[in-house]
């Protein structure tokens, strides 16, 4: 790895005073730091400066003069990155996780999200604008299985179902060849709480209320209902991502099935 821009860790002042007699601050791009929480998240902006810290050792030296505990944890992390070559980014992200363990926001090659809820949000509002400039990133997460990792990390066992639902779905998308599109709305919705689709401009909370729409375009016009149900359902049974991503959303799984029947029917 570069190590060009490494800063090693700053002991003393420039007139050889000790800048803290219990903890030297670290210096890391131009700023000191004596706290892991102020330290992680300037790693989390950082993140390929951060990773050279960690990688170049200049955290374990760091760590080693006050707190071998995370030493040994940097130490152990380097040297997964040695025998693991292209992890680097995940080994990264694990060993924030361990420096700050009461840490909610979600950081990631260098973009840091205030929770997994807000993440989730963010990708629902990009899908909906038709804007994919977040896909390749959030596809990048249950690629990696970072969701079932920080559920684990954290004991979250709700987190432990949405990782279990998004990375199943992206390892059967991806053995299928398929674009991923179910996996992103699933992300979105389970990780963001939402229970809302759009559709047509429109936004629905419930079945019932998609259910009664759909009754009144029938007889409005039924032109428009059939040009809807093509569009929510393909010849092949599939239903439409989002549609399909909503539905498991509000737990009702168990209703696809009829659905695809009476779109199709």
């Amino acid at each position: 790895m570069d190590n060009e821009n490494v800063l090693e860790p700053v002991r003393e002042l420039a007139d050889g005073s000790p800048q803290n007699e219990e903890i030297p601050p670290f210096t890391f791009l131009g700023t000191g730091y004596t706290g892991t929480a102020e330290l992680v998240s300037a790693l989390e902006r950082n993140w390929q400066e951060g990773k050279a810290q960690l990688f170049s050792g200049a955290l374990t030296d760091w760590y080693h003069s006050w707190d071998p505990d995370t030493a040994r944890k940097c130490r152990a992390a380097q040297e997964e990155g040695a025998r693991e070559s292209g992890s680097e980014d995940v080994i990264y992200r694990k060993l924030l996780c361990q420096l700050d363990p009461q840490r909610r926001s979600f950081a990631w090659r260098g973009l840091v999200f205030e929770s997994l809820p807000a993440l989730g949000k963010e990708l629902l509002g990009r899908l909906w604008d038709r804007d994919g400039s977040l896909s390749a990133y959030c596809l990048s997460i249950p690629e990696n299985r970072l969701l079932s990792h920080f559920a684990a990390f954290t004991g979250d066992e709700a987190l432990a179902r949405s990782a279990a639902l998004v990375e199943g779905s992206y390892e059967l998308e991806r053995d299928n060849g398929t674009d991923l599109q179910m996996t992103l709305y699933l992300m979105a919705y389970t990780l963001s709480g939402q229970k809302i689709l759009l559709l047509d401009g429109e936004r629905f909370s419930s079945v019932t209320e998609l259910a009664d729409y759909m009754r009144g375009m029938v007889a409005e016009s039924y032109e428009r209902f059939r040009g809807l149900c093509r569009r929510l359902a393909d010849d092949g049974d599939g239903l439409d991502p989002q549609l399909e991503a909503w539905f498991i959303a509000l737990g009702r799984q168990d209703e696809l099935d009829r659905w695809r029947q009476s779109l199709n029917g």
